[in-house]
């Protein structure tokens, strides 16, 4: 099972940390989980649908799959896929000012709800930046908190995941609870280098799926985030 998480007194809290090895998204993701760059997008089977498709930050920008990952996921509740193994598969970009981009849909809960992104990037340089922006809207549409992180690749490969809790989002916030986590992963410098987007997993206790409704698509151009 994943390692415990620090407290979190705000809304949002993120903290990151180096992957290797086996991810078990089965374990990580008991709520909903993604994982790209296999010949179809690997979900978890069933109805919760909490994250939405992954998209491009730019409509010129199309996604290359990669199979040398060093960091391999295996999960056993999948679609289309049921059962698979150590999987070293993952999506990237090599575009300057281009990444990915998707929402999270936040069921209500007297708990925390976790959702951890895989992510990577690589350069022969440190040149080659990846920039997190993560902004969380309430169920009225406001923006509760925004947050944005940028990681260099030191003239390597960094594979890491992002740890994001999100509080205060039982049913006696109302309005103010946090219903959308918007979370975006695009690349600042080329140099030869790309970043790498290999999947997304929430984890929750005690909560009712449907009180989120159906993850929302993305929308590349919100005010909101500026």
């Amino acid at each position: 099972p994943p390692p415990p998480l620090p407290p979190c007194a705000t809304p949002m809290c993120i903290t990151s940390a180096a992957t290797d090895g086996e991810v078990v998204l089965s374990s990580t993701g008991n709520a909903d989980w993604v994982h790209y760059g296999m010949e179809a997008t690997e979900r978890k089977r069933g109805e919760s649908r909490l994250i939405s498709d992954l998209v491009t930050t730019s409509n010129n920008v199309h996604l290359k799959t990669y199979n040398n990952n060093p960091t391999v996921f295996t999960w056993t509740d999948g679609t289309p896929d049921q059962n698979v193994a150590n999987t070293p598969t993952g999506v990237y970009t090599t575009v300057d000012g281009a990444g990915m981009a998707l929402n999270v849909s936040i069921p209500a809960s007297a708990h925390p709800i976790v959702v951890r992104m895989y992510v990577g990037i690589y350069s022969n340089s440190a040149d080659c930046v990846g920039v997190l922006t993560s902004a969380l809207f309430t169920a009225d549409g406001a923006k509760a908190v925004s947050s944005v992180d940028k990681v260099d690749s030191n003239g390597g490969i960094k594979n890491f995941v992002y740890t994001i809790q999100v509080m205060g989002n039982d049913a006696t916030h109302g309005a103010a609870a946090p219903r959308r986590l918007h979370l975006r992963w695009v690349q600042n410098g080329s140099h030869g280098g790309n970043i790498e987007f290999t999947g997304v997993a929430v984890q929750a206790e005690d909560v009712d799926v449907a009180t989120a409704g159906p993850a929302r698509g993305v929308h590349l151009h919100l005010a909101a985030l500026a």
